[in-house]
This record gives C-alpha cells, structure tokens and sequence, in this order.
C-alpha cells in the first residue's frame, strides 16, 4: 500500500505518480471493502468451500494484490529515477 502522496516536485519529475498514487488508494479501497463483505476471505485459514460469489471475490482480490504489487515496483522506480535527478538544483528549489 502507498506509503505517502508524491511530492510537488516528485510530481513535476515523475508525473504518473499522482495516477500510481490515486490507484493504490482505490485497489486498497476496494480490498477493504470487500473483505468486509466476505469476512472469511480474511481469514488466514479459508474454509474449504467458499460460495460462487465467495470464489469471484477471491479471484478479483488475487489481481488486485497483482496489480499492487506492479503498482509498487513502478513507484519504486520512479522514485529511484527521482532520487538520481535530486541532486539537480532545479528539482531542489521546491
């Protein structure tokens, strides 16, 4: 899950960011909610039979968590890709 919100100038360098940032938040959003629809996808021992509409939700979590974590390698890299052009005056003047 997202750490913390971009920076101006993160933004200014890295402008996807923002999108990254808002996308994480709303993947997280819906993980949350549906857990809370189907609380015993949030146990760490399921039951061996889920329901129809059980399944459909676990495979829905299983391509958020995917997303996630492709979400969170991209924003690890652009920040990388920040921090090499940090040392430039320009991106310091925020």
């Amino acid at each position: 899950m997202l750490e913390e919100l971009p920076t101006p100038p993160q933004i200014a360098a890295c402008p996807e960011l923002v999108i990254v940032a808002v996308l994480e938040l709303a993947l997280e959003g819906c993980t949350r909610a549906l857990i809370a629809a189907h609380p015993p996808l949030d146990q760490p021992e399921r039951p061996c039979q889920l329901s129809t509409m059980e399944e459909h939700t676990l495979r829905i979590l299983r391509r958020i968590w995917r997303l996630q974590r492709a979400l969170s390698h991209y924003r690890h890299r652009a920040l990388a890709r920040w921090d090499e052009l940090g040392s430039d005056d320009e991106h310091n003047a925020w």
